[in-house]
This record gives structure tokens, C-alpha cells and sequence, in this order.
């Protein structure tokens, strides 16, 4: 026969008790190590333009207290503000080059996520490199406005292709391609940004 105190004994309130508290403390430590996972004083997001499509580069905001941040090249940002407090979060494809455009504005919390900015898709170009060399991702591409002033840099993809997004209508925009293994490059002038795609052959200097 079992033990008095197993069979509903003092003995047995006790350990059940005990039992009782440890598991709590055990839910409580594990709920404090996610929540230390979290940053509640972030506000995390992405940025798309009206294709769907991730924006790099885009200017964050958060007011009141001017808190600035750019999206990555894959459209997420994250901007650190102070605790228990609204913001007006405001964003741009690119200010420099929209000027002329009005923020897209979204009202946040600190420690909100999962926040989606849609931005205007303005123009694209794709640039396509014909032939495709050894190395695309040693090629990168400068578009310049007709002041002379950078307006997008990038990279080619493994596929030789680039996208350019973003880009404000207006005076057509010069293309300079530079192939850092070889040397070779390629000047393309008067490119309108109407979602065309360009095919850049690269030269001897």
C-alpha cells in the first residue's frame, strides 16, 4: 500500500504546491526571455511600392522627434523610439529625388512590427548586360539626372540583370556600367524611365 501522505495527505497538497509554483516560475522566466527577444522600443517594417516590390533605400521618419532610418535593400527598416509613446511614421521612395512627392504617413507605437509602407512605384528601368560577363556581380551601375547628380547605384544580379526603381519622370538620365574585374564599361545617354529595358554592352576603356 502507497504512503498515507500520497493519497490526498497534507503531504500531497504540499507537493503539489510546489509543483504548481515551479512550473509558474518556469512559464515566467521563458515569457521574460521572449519578450527580451523583442525591442519594445522598435518599430519594425517594410517598404513596398504599389507593385509590390521591396524599395531600398527609402527615407524613414518618425515625428514628433525626427527619428530617421533607411530601408534596406530588401525594403525593411527599423527605427528605435522612445517607450510608450505615438508617432506619425512618414516615408519616401527617396527624398532626394521626390521632392515634389507628399510622405506616405502611417500612425505607430513603440515596439510595433510588422508595419507596411506603400510608396509610389514612380519610374523603373531594368538594365540587362549583353553578352553576360564572368562575374555579374562585379559590374555596378551609377544613373545620373541631367544635372550631373547620382540618382541610383547598384549592383548586377548573378543573372546580369538590374533593377532601378523609384525614379522621378522628367529629363531623360545618363547610365554609367563599370566592370570592376576587367575594366570594360559602357556610357548610355537619354534613357527615359518608363519600364524599359536597356541592354548594356560593356567595351574596352
Amino acid at each position: 500500500m502507497a504512503p498515507r501522505w500520497f493519497a490526498g495527505s497534507p503531504g500531497l497538497i504540499w507537493f503539489r504546491s510546489v509543483v504548481i509554483i515551479i512550473g509558474i516560475l518556469l512559464m515566467l522566466e521563458e515569457s521574460h526571455r521572449s519578450w527580451g527577444k523583442a525591442d519594445p522600443r522598435a518599430v519594425v517594417g517594410v517598404v513596398h511600392d504599389t507593385y509590390g516590390h521591396p524599395v531600398a533605400g527609402a527615407e524613414i521618419w518618425a515625428e514628433p522627434g525626427g527619428f530617421q532610418g533607411l530601408s534596406g535593400t530588401d525594403g525593411t527598416f527599423r527605427l528605435t523610439v522612445p517607450l510608450k509613446a505615438e508617432f506619425m511614421l512618414h516615408a519616401l521612395p527617396d527624398a532626394a529625388s521626390h521632392a515634389r512627392l507628399e510622405p506616405v504617413r502611417v500612425p505607430v507605437r513603440a515596439g510595433d512590427a510588422g508595419v507596411v509602407l506603400t510608396v509610389p512605384a514612380g519610374g523603373r528601368i531594368r538594365l540587362r548586360l549583353d553578352p553576360l560577363p564572368a562575374s555579374p556581380g562585379k559590374v555596378w551601375a551609377e544613373l545620373r539626372a541631367g544635372s550631373g547628380a547620382s540618382v541610383r547605384f547598384g549592383r548586377f544580379g548573378a543573372d546580369g540583370t538590374l533593377d532601378l526603381a523609384g525614379l522621378p519622370s522628367g529629363d531623360p538620365y545618363a547610365l554609367e556600367v563599370h566592370d570592376e574585374e576587367t575594366g570594360m564599361r559602357s556610357r548610355v545617354t537619354r534613357i527615359k524611365p518608363w519600364g524599359q529595358e536597356v541592354a548594356v554592352r560593356l567595351t574596352a576603356p
